[in-house]
């Protein structure tokens, strides 16, 4: 059916010719893959890097052609034959990288942080979730894409999986139940290898798309390739090999945990190791620049007022868990959608009162006020280290090349030469540090409440995992071997001054943000010094 039509070419300016397979054009010609195009891949970083309006659609299309590009090279590659992957598991893989940012909401990750604002309730949104649900709606709305899945041996709960970066219990029961056909055959064979014994796919699959183990995936190398040429810090090979990284990138099996894992050859951990470094370049410069945190903080308050007559975290939940209503509503959610309901205080919300009037007012203000530049004024940062034990190296197979793995993390962790650094037992919550801060202004302070502060975190981490990561490489793909570290995390808190806007509203006689008051710089200061903060800032 889908084999006599013909792929689409999309010239991309990141990589290259971009081949769509057709049963994968079912998915690029909806609404909801096509909302993509509405969404900025890096939120609102575009309103200090002019050029980073690129947007998820292209990211998308990136991520499945270095998918399908790896995925091939792993088919034809001999060394691989025993862990070749099958038509489903393939066409699983594509629709996966395809999919795998359809379900964000617009403003990139800023939405995720207004979502947690609300409370412990809405942490149960989670885009990769929303993703999932999506994915299952454009199927089940297409009965020949649903055949086609079904006649190819396609396991939506395998796309899912590879989208998460983690299996359910059922699915992991499915696939273990395909290993032993292969190892009977492999026994009645008489093979005794590792490689033939153990036909397992699944271990190595997760971590093409998703890779929770270490963070090296082709999501990561495409958003880090495509972030950095609009943001004018490098392009092509200055950044990440990616030819070199699709030709060593292989599964080898470990015997360390018995398993396959996606490892890169052991000649090129400088290339890893520019992949990490400009992740935390691009963290350093582009998603935590100061300028595009204080826009961030006049959005979620925008959000916020928003919320109050659109009900927009609750929407986000309920489509979350799976209410067709509700997903409906937020897939007609994106940015150019939102700046209309936010800068208008006019539009029609049923039952209006006074309070949601008054905050439709706000919000359309704080519209006013990024139009002119009028943004929240940054006072300082500083930066939060949670005490914790480290983990220990546990015993992972070494070969010569362990220490230049080890300098890996070690690179990407140094920190920034950050103004102040503080270490607690645990990270106060944004009220608690804001009215510590208050208590230290003078009686003349023109601010009075903590309600005209915004206090801004962001996480900086060595790594996209949540636990320490795990390196998979090979000299050989005979001989495979791994290193586990510790995780170095930190984080950035931004104060920021919401401006002399309190009780006279917008004024267009102003252009730039207000200067941050004195009295504020010090008390952030003198809280600095009470918190036993080392590098402290020079007056």
């Amino acid at each position: 059916m889908f084999q006599a039509s013909r792929t689409k070419i999309f010239q991309d300016s990141v990589q290259g010719i971009i081949e769509v397979e057709p049963v994968l054009l079912r998915f690029v010609d909806t609404p909801e893959f096509q909302r993509l195009r509405r969404l900025h891949q890096l939120g609102l970083a575009n309103y200090v890097y002019p050029d980073c309006t690129h947007t998820r659609f292209e990211h998308s299309l990136g991520t499945y052609h270095l998918a399908r590009r790896l995925v091939d090279a792993i088919q034809d590659d001999p060394q691989c034959a025993s862990v070749r992957l099958s038509i489903g598991e393939r066409i699983s893989v594509m629709i996966a990288a395809l999919c795998h940012d359809i379900g964000h909401g617009p403003l990139s990750h800023t939405w995720d942080r207004f979502l947690r604002q609300g409370g412990s309730n809405y942490s149960s949104f989670k885009h990769e979730d929303m993703s999932c649900l999506i994915i299952k709606r454009i199927v089940t709305k297409d009965d020949s894409l649903r055949d086609f899945l079904k006649d190819n041996g396609v396991d939506l709960e395998l796309v899912y999986a590879l989208i998460r970066g983690n299996p359910t219990p059922e699915l992991v029961e499915r696939l273990q139940e395909k290993t032993f056909i292969f190892e009977a055959m492999n026994v009645k064979l008489g093979f005794t290898s590792p490689f033939l014994v153990r036909f397992w796919t699944f271990d190595f699959i997760l971590q093409i798309v998703s890779n929770s183990l270490n963070g090296l995936d082709v999501d990561k190398w495409d958003y880090i390739m495509r972030d950095s040429l609009h943001a004018g810090m490098g392009q092509g090979s200055g950044v990440i090999e990616v030819d070199r990284m699709l030709h060593f990138y292989r599964p080898a099996y470990h015997t360390s945990d018995d398993a396959w894992h996606m490892s890169f050859r052991s000649s090129e951990y400088s290339n890893v190791l520019r992949i990490f470094s400009q992740r935390t370049r691009l963290f350093r410069s582009v998603y935590c620049h100061k300028t595009t945190l204080a826009i961030e903080a006049m959005f979620i308050d925008i959000l916020n007022a928003l919320d109050s007559a659109h009900h927009l975290r609750d929407l986000s939940l309920r489509a979350c868990a799976g209410d067709d209503n509700a997903i409906e509503d937020f897939l007609r959610l994106d940015e150019h959608c939102l700046w209309a309901m936010a800068s208008s205080q006019y539009l029609h919300v049923p039952e209006t009162s006074p309070q949601i009037k008054a905050n439709l007012r706000r919000s359309a203000q704080l519209c006013q006020r990024i139009e002119f530049r009028q943004l929240y004024s940054f006072v300082g940062k500083f930066f939060v280290i949670e005490k914790k034990s480290l983990v220990d190296e546990r015993n992972p197979h070494h070969v010569t090349y362990e220490s230049d793995l080890s300098a890996l993390l070690d690179n990407v962790s140094e920190a920034e030469d950050t103004p102040d650094t503080i270490e607690v037992e645990k990270l106060d919550t944004e009220v608690q540090i804001l009215t510590e801060i208050l208590q230290k202004l003078p009686p003349e302070s023109p601010i009075r409440s903590v309600d005209e502060l915004r206090l801004v975190v962001t996480a900086h981490s060595s790594n996209s995992t949540g636990g320490e990561p795990t390196f998979f490489a090979y000299k050989t793909l005979s001989s495979a071997f791994s290193i586990i570290r510790p995780l170095a995390k930190a984080y950035c808190c931004s104060l920021l001054w919401t401006g002399p806007f309190q009780d006279r509203g917008f004024t267009r006689s102003l252009r730039g943000p207000a200067p941050a008051p004195p009295c504020l710089i010090k008390a952030l200061k003198s809280w600095l010094v009470e918190k036993g903060a080392t590098r402290t800032t020079p007056a």
